[in-house]
């Protein structure tokens, strides 16, 4: 049964049969040969019945629930090169401080930060000289790039500043992590 297919409830009850035809028919049988008072058979079957439901209905959890966490462990593996960006961006991200987080998720949520002549909204406590400071020190590591664009009438230029496609998944892995909780 593939995972997530919406129909893994119907699991149910093929080993709700199998419970029922197995031990519990063992059970059931031995019961009636060997009790001191006997009961109903009926009620013995309907009893049955019920734990192998309850039984089938777990063991169909335990196995979408294995394979729930199965699947959320494969998502989390890295490749080499996702891992070298990874560990590349968490010293990087170490060695330059909050400021640098700050800016990184500032960029994240954005998806990009424009300086021009009114300069860019910043994350607070970070003014426009000191966002240009990291923003060019984490293009030296190579977690940002940035486009210089001319503007029109040739009044000069603007940059515009955005995580590298490369990085994109680190960084995401980064500020999702207790590393840049700050």
């Amino acid at each position: 049964m593939r995972f997530g297919s919406g129909w893994s409830w119907l699991k149910i009850f093929p080993l709700w049969i199998a419970i029922m035809s197995g031990v519990l028919s063992i059970v059931r049988e031995t019961y009636g040969m060997f009790a001191a008072n006997p009961v109903d058979s009926k009620s013995i079957f309907w009893a049955c019945a019920r734990i192998a439901f309850i039984l089938s209905a777990a063991i169909a959890w335990w196995q979408e629930h294995r394979a729930v966490r199965r699947f959320e462990n494969a998502a989390h593996t890295r490749t080499v090169v996702e891992e070298y960006r990874f560990q590349a961006a968490k010293t990087a991200l170490e060695k330059h401080g909050d400021d640098a987080i700050k800016i990184l998720r500032h960029l994240r949520t954005l998806g990009k930060m424009v300086f021009e002549m009114g300069g860019p909204i910043l994350p607070s406590g970070i003014d426009s000289p000191r966002a240009s400071q990291i923003l060019q020190i984490l293009k030296k590591e190579g977690i940002v790039e940035s486009e210089r664009i001319p503007l029109a009438g040739n009044l000069g230029y603007k940059t515009l500043w955005r995580i590298t496609s490369e990085m994109e998944s680190a960084i995401d892995d980064l500020l999702r992590s207790q590393f840049a909780n700050s």
